[in-house]
């Protein structure tokens, strides 16, 4: 990771807003902050977990560790 490169992580993606939120909650209990975002995907509207963004490898690292380790899914994104 180069020193301006920055990623989130996605931990997870709903088709129910209340999934996500619980999702976030769960992250939260875990001392992480999360935030939900909406997208629009093929005429559906999808609920993703993001934290971040992260602009070390460590503090990548550390993250995605935490949430690997509770079973969470922990998809690394390039931030726009």
């Amino acid at each position: 990771m180069t020193d301006n490169t920055r990623y989130i992580l996605q931990a997870g993606s709903f088709g129910a807003s209340g999934d996500a939120e619980s999702t976030k909650a769960k992250l939260a209990m875990m001392g992480l902050a999360a935030r939900v975002e909406s997208a629009d995907i093929s005429g559906k509207t999808v609920y993703r977990v993001r934290m971040g963004p992260y602009g070390s490898a460590g503090e990548l690292a550390e993250a995605k560790q935490k949430l690997t380790g509770s079973g969470l899914p922990a998809i690394a994104i390039k931030a726009q």
